[in-house]
């Protein structure tokens, strides 16, 4: 069963996002997750994540004509961000830091994953990997955070072909984040799927 709970259109990046619910993918067969749909002018996509999760921020930086779009949620820690691929990334890519979680475009990018692991999606093959995490205030607190790069086959805009979910400081555990991954697919009223089984050719369920 979907159900509508809110839908919001941001003009400055003509996106629309809706928020639906979905049945028992992060909880018992009886629980309602979230699904988010995002489809605006760079990205494309709908993915199952904890209920109650919305898109509290979103962030379109332009900096020195390298774009970027990334979507803040409210739970979880989680963030989707969406790289544009010609554009280098930060010189300091290794200090995963005081709010400094890592540039990455590829897989190629990121200087020290660990637990690595490829998962299907109905985007895209996607690599799952584990980062360390710091953080240096009164005390040293350090955090293994989950994340995955979804390198999508057909992305809505050539110069935007991947796409990056992270859980900050780890806050959903790795098992739920890649479920959470393999959600990912095209919005549902834009989908046009040539076969029953997702990109890399395993079952999705």
């Amino acid at each position: 069963m979907w159900i509508i709970v809110t839908a919001l259109v941001v003009c400055a990046e003509a996106a629309q996002l809706v928020v639906m619910s979905a049945w028992g993918v992060f909880g018992a067969p009886d629980s309602s997750d979230t699904v988010l749909i995002v489809d605006d002018t760079h990205v494309a996509f709908q993915a199952n994540v904890p209920a109650g999760t919305a898109i509290s921020t979103i962030d379109a930086a332009d900096v020195d004509g390298c774009g970027h779009v990334s979507y803040d949620l409210t739970r979880y820690g989680l963030m989707v961000e969406v790289p544009r691929a010609d554009c280098a990334p930060d010189d300091d890519n290794h200090k995963t830091m005081n709010g400094r979680h890592g540039d990455y475009r590829t897989f190629g990018d990121v200087p020290d994953p660990k637990n690595v692991a490829k998962v299907h999606t109905w985007l895209g093959p996607a690599t799952v990997f584990e980062q360390t995490y710091d953080e240096f205030t009164n005390e040293h607190n350090r955090y293994q955070e989950p994340v995955a790069i979804i390198a999508v086959d057909d992305p809505v805009d050539a110069r935007y072909p991947t796409i990056v979910v992270r859980s900050d400081r780890g806050e959903l555990d790795r098992d739920a984040f890649t479920k959470l991954v393999e959600s990912f697919e095209e919005p549902s009223e834009t989908k046009q799927r040539g076969s029953s089984s997702p990109v890399g050719g395993s079952t999705h369920s």
